[in-house]
């Protein structure tokens, strides 16, 4: 089966390439059963601190194949929607992955890549980047979290601008409403997240793990269970027992609260 998801590590930064440049990365079965089994096999690895994604060729992900849209009307509902649901997991396993992970969005990030780079901590940009949620095109919604997540990265009135249009929009309009972090020029796409990666990767990376954790539940939940976690936070330095160990099995607790 050829590798349509590759991943590498080094000094701690983990790298996901996205790899069907022959179809912009767009998202077929293949894709998301090696995406899901790639994020799994990173969140286990504990040598990983950071998380890098990007799409290798012309374009970060173009959205679903049409191939794959085609098979599966051939296919009944019963493949469409084991897919979908793979999808909505592998978005799942983005936002809740023990490392921070950065998008780094290039030329397009469209449909379910709009929705890779909105499950991500942190996304960067090329100038030339089109993106957004334009599944009402074609009769659809963005049901694979988008329409959980983007309203936390943008508001409710943008995101359901960007959802119910399907407009799609540049990357100065991406920086002005907070999607992405920085917007630079495609050759310097790489040197830039990788040196915020770098920057993240000089952290201790039990602080980095339970930081992403506590924000993201806080966003998922109410107030007062939110400071419980921090108040589990606030025992394990006051006692001492700051460790890896004490550490996963917050993670693990809070996890399943999300």
């Amino acid at each position: 089966m050829k590798k349509v998801v590759l991943w590498e590590k080094e000094d701690g930064i983990a790298t996901i390439t996205l790899n069907r440049p022959e179809s912009l990365n767009a998202i077929n079965r293949e894709l998301v059963d090696q995406f899901y089994d790639t994020l799994i096999e990173i969140d286990r690895d504990w040598d990983v601190h950071v998380v890098i994604l990007k799409g290798a060729g012309k374009a970060f992900c173009a959205g679903a194949d049409v191939k794959m849209v085609s098979k599966g009307l051939e296919l009944g509902s019963d493949f469409i929607y084991e897919t979908m649901y793979k999808v909505q997991r592998v978005n799942l396993l983005l936002k809740t992955l023990r490392p921070p992970v950065i998008a780094a969005m290039h030329k397009y990030a469209l449909g379910g890549g709009y929705e890779f780079a909105a499950s991500c901590d942190f996304r960067f940009c090329t100038e030339d980047t089109i993106m957004g949620p334009i599944e009402i095109e074609v009769g659809l919604l963005p049901i694979a979290t988008g329409m959980t997540i983007m309203p936390r990265i943008l508001g409710p009135q943008i995101a359901k601008k960007t959802i119910l249009t399907g407009d799609r929009f540049d990357a100065r309009y991406a920086k002005e409403i907070g999607f992405v972090l920085d917007v630079v020029p495609e050759e310097k796409l790489m040197d830039a997240v990788t040196a915020f990666a770098k920057k993240l990767n000089s952290r201790n990376p039990l602080l980095l793990y339970l930081g992403k954790m506590t924000i993201n539940r806080a966003l998922a939940s109410n107030i007062s269970s939110n400071l419980k976690v921090e108040a589990e936070i606030i025992k394990m330095f006051s006692s001492q027992n700051f460790t890896e160990e004490n550490v996963k099995i917050l993670l693990e607790k809070t996890r399943k609260e999300l």
